[in-house]
């Protein structure tokens, strides 16, 4: 990942301008393992070519939390120390959280 970091900046370019043999490059590291550079491969993907990973637990009994409305019990926060808003509800594979703290 570094060096195709580098060989971007020495060209002027961003990490949407990859060309074809870069972008297979970035595919392969990010299929590859679970390291940091896994990892920003895959953030460079998901930002910039609309690909989706999902390192999801394959865990067949919490399949229900993923299909049920999430509903808060009791909690000692009030609410206007923060603000989220969690989309979808329920959700199938990922959700996303946009938060404001006070």
């Amino acid at each position: 990942m570094l060096e195709i970091m580098i060989d971007l900046a020495d060209k002027g370019l961003d990490v949407s301008q990859l060309d074809s043999t870069q972008l297979q490059r970035v595919k392969n590291i990010a299929d590859s393992s679970f390291d940091v550079a896994s990892t920003q491969a895959r953030a460079i993907l998901n930002y910039a070519y609309d690909y989706h990973y999902c390192d999801c637990l394959s865990v067949s009994d919490t399949l229900g939390f993923k299909e049920t409305i999430a509903e808060i019990q009791h909690t000692d926060i009030h609410e206007e120390d923060f603000c989220v808003f969690v989309e979808p509800n329920p959700a199938k594979d990922r959700i996303t959280f946009v938060y404001a703290l006070e």
